[in-house]
């Protein structure tokens, strides 16, 4: 038995909502026609350097995300500034 996460219902509310499906499968064949073209797909995998693309991308909104978050928790208490001109 999967352990229960609090977005558990909502994700599977999506699932089993059938109205999605049709547009899900128009926007998935495009996107399957989009990453088909031979350029595109030599692009994002990473053929001209060498190997894979998709890590090191990974790592940098990694990286990002948690660069922000510290600076976020570590942020000094804001100065007061005095009023008046």
């Amino acid at each position: 038995m999967p352990a229960y996460t609090p977005p558990r219902p909502l994700v599977d509310a999506f699932e089993r909502a059938r109205v999605l499906d049709v547009p899900a499968q128009s926007i998935g064949k495009r996107v399957r026609q989009v990453l088909a073209q031979p350029k595109l797909k030599q692009a994002i995998s990473g053929t001209w350097l060498g190997h894979p693309v998709h890590p090191p991308l990974t790592d940098v909104v990694i990286g990002s995300f948690l660069s922000a978050s510290l600076l976020d928790v570590s942020r000094p208490t804001p100065v007061r500034q005095p009023h008046g001109g």
